[in-house]
């Protein structure tokens, strides 16, 4: 749950990721997503999600994720 770990721990959260999987091992991350420039505009406001749903939390956009998780990690998106 993404959504959950505040914007600076995500290279944290992708590092344990890396970590645990075991050689080629996969992963699926189901997360809620918003456009990038909503992401960008929105990043540092407190909204009734951050409020009631994920304290401390945002929302990313998909290429925040991208850009946290470099091409070395395991963590990479592939789109269907």
């Amino acid at each position: 749950m993404i959504e959950a770990a505040g914007e600076g721990y995500w290279p944290a959260y992708f590092a344990v990721w890396n970590r645990l999987l075991a050689p080629g091992g996969r992963i699926s991350l189901q997360a809620i997503t918003m456009a990038h420039d909503r992401f960008l505009a929105t990043r540092r406001s407190f909204s009734w999600i951050q409020k009631h749903f994920f304290p401390g939390g945002i929302i990313p956009s998909l290429h925040a994720v991208d850009d946290v998780s470099p091409p070395h990690h395991a963590a990479r998106r592939r789109q269907r």
